[in-house]
C-alpha cells in the first residue's frame, strides 16, 4: 500500500513539475513574441527602421489583406511599408488590444496620418486618416514573424481621403 502511495505522489510530482517547467516556456516564447511585436510596431512601422524588419520576420514571410495574398517575401513588405511612409510621413500605428495565445497574436490596431506624399499612385490629398483594423499574427519556434492577416475597411481609407465611390450605370 505504501508503494502505491509512493508510486502515486511521484506521479503528480512529476506531472506538476512538468507543467511548471512547460508554463515557464510557453511565458518565455510568450515574452519573446511580446518583444519581436513591440519591434514591429514601434521601430519598423512609428520609426520607420527598415533594417530591424529582418531581425523579426522570416524570409518568405507572407501578409494577406482582407483575405488576399498581397506579400510574399520579407523585402516586398519593406516595400509595402515604403508607400505608406511616402504618403503618410507623419503615420502612427497604435495596438488597442493584444492578446497573445501560444505563437499567435490577435491585435486590434489604429493607424494615424496625414496624406502629404503620393499614396500608390494617386497625390497627396493633405487629408487625415483615421483607420482601425485587425491583425493575426503567426511567430514560428524561433519567435519570427512569418505571416500576418490583416483587415480594415480599404473603402473607408479611400473616403477619408476624399475619393467617393460612383454607383454603377445600369442600362
Amino acid at each position: 500500500m505504501k508503494m502505491n502511495l509512493l508510486v502515486f505522489a511521484l506521479a503528480v510530482l512529476t506531472v506538476v513539475c512538468c507543467k511548471n517547467v512547460k508554463d515557464d516556456s510557453i511565458k518565455t516564447h510568450e515574452n519573446l513574441i511580446e518583444n519581436r511585436l513591440a519591434v514591429l510596431v514601434d521601430s519598423c512601422w512609428n520609426q520607420k527602421d527598415m533594417e530591424k524588419l529582418s531581425s523579426i520576420t522570416t524570409q518568405n514571410f507572407t501578409r494577406n489583406l482582407n483575405g488576399i495574398d498581397l506579400i510574399n517575401t520579407e523585402k516586398e513588405m519593406e516595400a509595402h511599408m515604403n508607400v505608406f511612409f511616402r504618403a503618410f510621413p507623419d503615420f502612427t500605428l497604435t495596438l488597442n488590444d493584444t492578446y497573445i495565445k501560444d505563437a499567435l497574436v490577435f491585435t486590434h490596431w489604429e493607424v494615424n496620418g496625414t496624406n502629404t506624399g503620393i499614396f500608390a499612385e494617386a497625390p497627396a490629398t493633405g487629408k487625415k486618416i483615421n483607420i482601425t483594423g485587425f491583425s493575426r499574427i503567426y511567430f514560428n519556434e524561433q519567435g519570427k514573424i512569418y505571416r500576418e492577416d490583416v483587415y480594415y475597411n480599404e473603402l473607408d481609407l479611400l473616403q477619408q481621403l476624399g475619393y467617393t465611390l460612383v454607383p454603377p450605370v445600369l442600362e
